[in-house]
């Protein structure tokens, strides 16, 4: 079963008590429950006052139906957070495999799309860039080629500046996974184009 995982970033100028802090997530995770299924909790900077984070979880029945869950919740948050909201992490997965022959490329797959996350939204200094999320990484076998597959919002153009840039931005994202991940061979990337749309984003690999 599918996974949606999001890592919400906060910084809080005005709280100026532990008090106010958590009043304020009180509502905010109020108001996002209200409209989702995600499981919210804080999960880190619990003793200061200006900043939390966030962690969102919920699973799916299928891949397609999850990716729509997951960029509303992601819409949602934005509208309710605004300016309170300063990053922005979300990783779908399917669920490992207790036993069997694949459950090596799958870990490795989670740990390369936990770094490509990361890289898109703290590393990458593109502006064409807009808002995207990392729904998935499939591994051949043989661990020596990945296809990452991405989301990304926006209208028709600015979605194509976004793959055009994520393209140009291959390899070095490849060369910077060589010192983030040890392994024998790194993947290269399978450039065979699949295409899906979904509600207001439209997926690709690359």
């Amino acid at each position: 079963m599918p996974i949606a995982y999001c890592a919400l970033e906060l910084y809080l100028p005005y709280a100026q008590s532990l008090k106010e802090k958590r009043m304020v997530l009180r509502k905010a995770q109020d108001r996002l429950r209200a409209r989702s299924k995600f499981s919210i909790a804080e999960v880190d900077h619990q003793d200061l006052w200006q900043r939390a984070r966030l962690a969102a979880v919920t699973v799916g029945g299928d891949q397609p139906a999850l990716e729509r869950v997951t960029q509303q919740f992601v819409h949602d948050a934005e509208e309710i957070l605004g300016d309170l909201l300063v990053d922005c992490q979300v990783l779908l997965h399917r669920a490992l495999t207790p036993h069997g022959p694949s459950r090596r490329p799958q870990r490795l797959a989670l740990q390369i799309q936990h770094e490509i996350s990361t890289m898109l939204f703290r590393d990458v200094k593109d502006r064409r860039i807009g808002m995207v999320t990392v729904t998935g990484v499939d591994m051949s076998p043989d661990l020596r080629y990945a296809r990452v597959f991405v989301s990304c919002m926006g209208t028709a153009e600015e979605k194509g500046a976004t793959m055009e840039a994520l393209r140009h931005a291959a390899g070095w994202i490849r060369r910077e996974l060589g010192q983030r991940i040890r392994m024998k061979f790194l993947p290269r990337w399978n450039s065979a184009p699949m295409i899906r749309l979904i509600t207001a984003t439209v997926s690709t690999g690359f």
